[in-house]
């Protein structure tokens, strides 16, 4: 009431009304630069030709809405029939923006806290969940029982939780894969040929363009796990998003229990898609090449997961989940929930 009765006021002078023209042209200068400066026009742009969504809808961050049109492109090209919506789903102009997930995330290792004088290693595994969607083939289309795997209040009849076994295809080739992990693949291999053209490239204006548009190929393809536990998504299949977490947890389990079993390195934490491993050495180039090793041993075990050396902490203070700093190689300063 206050602020309105302040903007009648200015009203009353032309001093102040010239006041309050003048404070709205900075707001507006301040937003325009705000949009050059994250090159909102250009990367949405981008994402508009990637989904096939309005661009006005697009710049008001309906991030479901553009995953969804982008599969129903997809659909549609392949000749299927797509389900409605429910009720209650998603409306124009509402961003998705989604709650507390109502099934088990990714899995936190229990973190070994302290200081570590030693070299500790960060490894984390590019895209896991879209990488998951693609090594094992998971769709819609591959699952013989998601409607009774979805619970009763959702349409289904309460079944058991699905499995990789109740997929009609496990890991197969490109050609074969179905419309999920297919439109996921397009998107990462369009990715990498335009990062490689970025590497070659020397004019800047023109590495500005490819820079906006592999970003936006990235966040389509990591956004696109998320319409399956999304409830307002037309798309939605929460046992799907199950059965991805949980491979997830599996998948870090397993890395873990290679790192510590068969290559003798001490896992000191996890969490989703990373793993710290503290190689007890001081040698820069033994770390390097224990790094190597282990992330030659995990990827050997998939066609489409990588796990990659994401940082090397010459030290490192481990508080607790989510919470611990480290310097890294060369001197920076690393702080993450401190």
């Amino acid at each position: 009431k206050e602020a309105r009765e302040d903007m009648g006021a200015c009203f009353e002078t032309k001093e102040r009304l010239l006041q309050l023209v003048t404070l709205a042209e900075q707001d507006t200068w301040l937003a325009l630069g705000l949009m050059f400066h994250l090159s909102i026009l250009p990367l949405t742009r981008q994402l508009t030709n990637l989904s096939g969504f309005q661009w006005t809808k697009v710049l008001r961050g309906g991030r479901a809405q553009r995953i969804e049109y982008l599969l129903l492109h997809e659909f549609h090209q392949k000749k299927f029939m797509v389900p409605d919506r429910k009720a209650g789903n998603l409306k124009d102009g509402q961003s998705g923006k989604r709650g507390k997930a109502q099934f088990a995330g990714g899995l936190v290792l229990e973190p070994k806290c302290g200081l570590y004088d030693d070299v500790v290693m960060m490894l984390d595994f590019n895209s896991l969940y879209p990488s998951i969607i693609q090594e094992y083939n998971i769709c819609w289309t591959t699952q013989n029982h998601l409607h009774a795997a979805e619970t009763a209040e959702e349409g289904g009849d309460g079944g058991p939780a699905l499995s990789l076994e109740g997929l009609t295809g496990g890991v197969v080739s490109g050609e074969d894969l179905a419309v999920l992990p297919s439109v996921i693949r397009r998107l990462v291999l369009r990715r990498r040929q335009v990062k490689a053209l970025l590497k070659e490239e020397r004019d800047e204006s023109k590495k500005q363009q490819l820079d906006i548009r592999q970003q936006a190929l990235k966040l389509t393809a990591n956004s696109m796990y998320g319409c399956l536990g999304f409830s307002a998504s037309r798309f939605c299949a929460k046992p799907l998003a199950e059965l991805v977490t949980a491979q997830g947890r599996e998948i870090l389990q397993n890395t873990a229990n290679l790192a510590e079993q068969t290559l003798g390195l001490e896992v000191v934490y996890g969490d989703t898609d990373s793993i710290f491993v503290n190689t007890r050495s001081k040698d820069i180039r033994e770390v390097k090449m224990k790094g190597a090793q282990l992330r030659k041993e995990v990827n050997k075990r998939y066609k489409m997961l990588e796990i990659e050396i994401d940082a090397i902490y010459e030290r490192l203070l481990l508080l607790k989940k989510k919470k611990y700093a480290g310097v890294k190689l060369g001197g920076e300063l690393e702080l993450k929930g401190v």
